[in-house]
């Protein structure tokens, strides 16, 4: 886990240098919505797309993580199906529901069902490298979905020359996150916590979220502003000193969010909690935004370390495809 960590900066690179090849079937259909299907590490990239370019894309972007497809789906609909193994049964399933409505999908995976599918249906496919966890491939998800929108006209190249300038920053920055990283870990050592940012990285804390599931086996809650101040904020009360907050702070939240943060603030270090905040490093939404992203795998990377986890382990949840691969 660890080089695959350190090689992230390398993967967004690597990326670019796959959109860089890929020429999809365009339609001459209008779009008029997006939908990305796609479970756990392969379907978060399709939340963290429609945050970076909410201020460019024009039409709705909508993240499907089930088995169905959803009635609105039409011929306007550009559809994205996302598996790093492509066998994963959600998404394999939506891929048939596709097919029988008529409709045509872009894959992007390593292989497996996806990719025979694809094949046999006839669909563009985008091919990125396999033998890998796929909360991983966390860089490959979200620069290809940005490729797939960029070659339907929907968004600019910029994203590109962002991804570059990104890797660079993570690996400027690399030895400091590392650093950082550890001590953050030490204080999350051992206890359940709590996650907090802006709604404008809403995807981030669910990113980061799921990365302390699976590397660090811990468990913890993510919430955004403002949204926390309508429900959450009235269960930070009593003794909390047990429950350390993680604020992923970036100077693209939004005027009336950072008022509400500072209230809030008060209000948990009022039950003895621990706030640690987080500054983004970078000049951009997208740098910052995968700033976070880095740190937090180098964070809940060291956390399975002491907590003597192998942050690699996922064994409950093959225990459960195997299950559910024996039920027909």
């Amino acid at each position: 886990m660890f080089d695959l960590i350190e090689g992230f900066p390398r993967q967004l690179e690597h990326a670019v240098e796959i959109a860089h090849t890929v020429k999809l079937n365009t339609t001459s259909n209008p779009i008029k919505n997006i939908l990305v299907s796609g479970l756990g590490g392969s379907g978060i990239g399709a939340c963290a797309v429609a945050e970076l370019v909410t201020t460019e894309l024009n039409i709705p972007l909508i993240a499907n993580n089930s088995y169905t497809l959803p009635k609105f789906v039409n011929n306007e609909t550009l559809i994205i199906l996302s598996s790093y193994s492509g066998n994963t049964e959600e998404t394999v399933a939506v891929a048939k529901a596709v097919k029988e409505k008529g409709l045509t999908a872009i894959c992007i995976t390593s292989g497996g069902k996806l990719q025979q599918l694809a094949e046999e249906f006839s669909w563009d496919c985008i091919l990125i490298p396999s033998g890998m966890p796929p909360r991983t491939c966390f860089g490959y998800s979200v620069i290809l979905q940005l490729c797939v929108l960029n070659q339907f006209g929907l968004i600019s190249n910029e994203f590109k020359k962002e991804a570059q300038s990104t890797a660079l920053l993570l690996k400027k920055e690399q030895e400091n996150m590392q650093q950082s990283a550890t001590q953050f870990a030490s204080a999350l050592n051992g206890k359940i916590f709590a996650l907090f940012a802006d709604q404008c990285f809403q995807s981030l804390v669910v990113r980061a979220k799921q990365q302390f599931n699976e590397n660090s086996k811990s468990l913890c809650w993510a919430n955004v502003f403002p949204e926390f101040n309508h429900n959450e904020l009235v269960a930070w009360r009593g003794n909390r000193s047990n429950v350390p907050v993680l604020l992923f702070r970036s100077n693209y939240e939004y005027q009336r969010n950072q008022l509400r943060m500072a209230f809030s603030k008060e209000v948990i270090e009022n039950t003895g909690a621990d706030i640690l905040e987080i500054e983004a490093k970078g000049n951009t939404i997208f740098e910052q935004y995968f700033y976070h992203i880095h740190l937090v795998d180098w964070m809940s990377f060291y956390l399975a370390e002491l907590q003597h986890f192998n942050p690699m382990e996922i064994d409950v949840l093959n225990k459960l495809k195997a299950h559910l691969a024996s039920i027909q």
